[in-house]
Parts: structure tokens; C-alpha cells; sequence
């Protein structure tokens, strides 16, 4: 992990430890943390190199609520077929997030935490918390084609 990414991700991470809710900063599925929408804005505009994971069923990702504008979608459900096919370090800091930070994001995290993945952050409140707090959102004009990786 790039020191800056790391050194983000940790403050992030310290400055919302003690207030223990799910949802503003609280411990995920898999130990890993659920952070504001504000401090993952700041992570992924200081470290270009942080996948982004829309983990909602790829029709949500192509709908008019939007996507973040680097994420890649993988569905929750084929997380545990495609994600061994990516070969990603176990030290590739990933920020994940779903529909509202309910089941396709503790899915995923549980996944990611068995799989051994050490960098994970979660959206707090998923997709609806970004665009509430008025982050940007990538809503294409023709729908996209899904690639299969299998």
C-alpha cells in the first residue's frame, strides 16, 4: 500500500474509532470499518490507485441512482467466483459500497475479510449516504454490457 494511502486510510480510520456506530465509522463485517462518505472522498481523491467496488447487482450500477465514477461493478453474489480471477495484493486498499450499507456490502466485506483482503473501507450508508452528502455519482447514457470473466 502507498505510504499516502496508508497514512489516510489510518487517520481515517483513528478519527472515527471511538464512535462505534455501524454507520459513522463503526466496526463492518470482517473487522473491517465503515467510514463517512466525506473521508472516502478524501481518500480516493488523494490515491488514485484505490479500487472502487459497486457491489450492488450490475442493474443498479448501470440505473439512473448512479455509480462513483471509478468503480468497477461486482456484484456481491459473483464476488467469490471473480474475485480470485482479478490476482490483486491482499494489499490493494479497496473501498466497497452498496445500495445503503446493508446486505450486498456485508456480503462483501465478509468475503473480503475471509479472503484475507488486509485494506478494506466501506461507504457508510452505501451509495444513498454519498449522494446525500452531495458527491458526485457517473449515470451513463446507454446502457452498458456486462463482460464475462468466466
Amino acid at each position: 500500500m502507498p505510504p499516502r494511502a496508508f497514512l489516510t486510510l489510518a487517520v481515517a480510520v483513528a478519527c472515527l474509532a471511538c464512535s462505534g456506530g455501524r454507520g459513522e465509522g463503526g466496526r463492518a463485517p470482517g473487522g473491517h470499518r465503515a467510514v463517512a462518505p466525506g473521508v472516502v472522498f478524501e481518500l480516493l481523491r488523494d490515491n488514485p490507485d484505490v479500487l472502487v467496488l459497486d457491489v450492488r447487482p450490475f442493474s443498479a450500477y448501470e440505473s439512473a441512482t448512479g455509480h462513483l465514477e471509478r468503480a468497477v461493478s461486482l456484484p456481491a453474489a459473483d464476488l467469490p467466483r471473480l474475485w480470485p480471477a482479478l490476482g490483486l495484493s491482499r494489499e490493494k486498499t479497496v473501498v466497497l459500497y452498496g445500495d445503503d450499507g446493508g446486505p450486498h456490502q456485508d456480503a462483501a466485506t465478509q468475503f473480503l475479510a475471509s479472503a484475507g483482503q488486509r485494506y478494506v473501507v466501506r461507504i457508510a450508508g452505501g451509495l444513498e449516504a454519498w449522494r446525500a452528502g452531495g458527491f458526485a455519482v457517473v449515470v451513463e447514457d446507454a446502457p452498458l454490457s456486462p463482460v464475462r470473466l468466466d
